[in-house]
């Protein structure tokens, strides 16, 4: 009895699918949301795949996910045709469900591939480098090498393949050599060339990079540049007038500078460019110190996640600036807190949080970065 009140309900659900009524039809769409992995959906998928079309953004907007819970294959061609649609939201929904149909779907995308419009194209390549199918690697290895392709958003295409060849077949990760410029006792505490290697190949799976990496730097898993000699950091401490903190000199023989180095910051210095954050920011600074605030040291030396943003803004006056200044962010050093080691305090000072993440080192610093950039990455 249950069965034949099931397919009843079935037969009532595809034909109000095909009402007139737009409301209707929403409901129907909903209701099949809700029951799809309950029951024997085969009589369901033709309908579906018929209301991929219809008229209401609602229902256009729901039905993709109900064929993705179905999982019936014949969905896939009519979900990649939905690549093209003109709302940008029912293009997302047919992504979500192409991804869960996973390699079932490559060959599919790879045939739709060369036949869509820029946009649709860019799709395509960015769900086969999330399937991770090697089927696709030689056609978008065709698409990287190809120097003919008129195509206006031929950069960003290329751009995609690549990215998704890299995530499809990470290159052969190599162990990191250590720098032979690190003292002993440098090379014991700051693993700097395991944490930046790691980096690296994170930021070289991040669509949010500014500039696209050179072949060398995605070979060989490194984004950093040459590290400095003790020479060179020698003569920015004469320039200075200051001692550099352990932790960042060590950071200077790995890699004098980096790029792109999170989300929010675009560029690190080298030991030539570091400079007094007065100097160039002195407007920045002088705004903040107009507000000062007296922080009792039980307050300001918290380092925890209970840590306030708040910080003692006469220090900026002070303060060594190691980045540029990317999304209204800084990385900071702070002379005027010193541990027993010789480490600075160092900043991660924005305006919009607004004031300082602060820690006990810029070995910290760094450590809780990279962290805060994978989460975002996740999320």
């Amino acid at each position: 009895m249950k069965k034949d009140k099931d397919d009843s309900d079935v037969e009532q659900l595809i034909a109000k699918l095909k009402s007139a009524d737009q409301h209707k039809r929403i409901q129907a769409a909903m209701q099949l949301q809700q029951r799809a992995q309950d029951q024997d959906n085969e009589r369901l998928v033709e309908p579906l795949i018929v209301a991929l079309d219809d008229p209401s953004y609602h229902v256009r907007h729901i039905i993709p996910s109900v064929l993705e819970k179905i999982g019936d294959i014949r969905a896939i061609k009519p979900l990649i045709a939905l690549l093209s649609d003109p709302d940008s939201t029912i293009r997302e929904s047919a992504q979500i469900a192409l991804r869960k149909f996973g390699k079932a779907a490559t060959l599919d995308l790879i045939e739709r591939l060369n036949q869509s419009n820029s946009l649709t194209r860019l799709a395509i390549i960015k769900l086969l480098g999330e399937i991770k199918d090697e089927r696709a690697l030689p056609i978008l290895k065709e698409i990287v090498r190809n120097e003919e392709d008129q195509d206006p958003y031929r950069e960003a295409i290329k751009d995609a393949a690549a990215r998704a060849i890299r995530r499809i077949k990470p290159p052969r990760k190599k162990r990191p050599k250590k720098p032979d410029n690190l003292t002993p006792e440098e090379s014991a505490e700051y693993d700097w060339q395991v944490l930046l290697t790691e980096w690296s190949v994170a930021l070289l799976d991040y669509e949010g990079l500014h500039n696209e990496p050179s072949p060398e730097a995605i070979k060989n898993h490194w984004l950093g540049y040459r590290g400095a000699t003790e020479e060179q950091i020698r003569q920015a401490e004469e320039r200075l007038g200051t001692k550099l903190p352990p932790s960042y000199r060590a950071f200077l023989k790995v890699t004098n500078g980096w790029p792109q180095i999170t989300t929010f910051i675009y560029n690190m210095w080298s030991a030539e460019e570091i400079e007094w954050f007065r100097v160039r920011n002195e407007e920045w600074a002088t705004i903040w110190n107009e507000n000062n605030y007296e922080i009792p040291d039980e307050e300001y030396f918290v380092y925890d996640e209970n840590q306030s943003p708040d910080f003692r803004t006469e220090y900026l006056l002070t303060a060594l600036e190691i980045s540029d200044r990317g999304d209204s962010c800084i990385f900071l050093l702070n002379p005027q807190v010193v541990t027993p080691e010789g480490e600075w305090e160092a900043w991660f000072f924005a305006n919009w949080i607004p004031g300082a993440r602060r820690y006990r080192s810029f070995w910290e610093m760094m450590q809780a970065e990279y962290k805060s950039f994978l989460e975002l990455q996740n999320s």
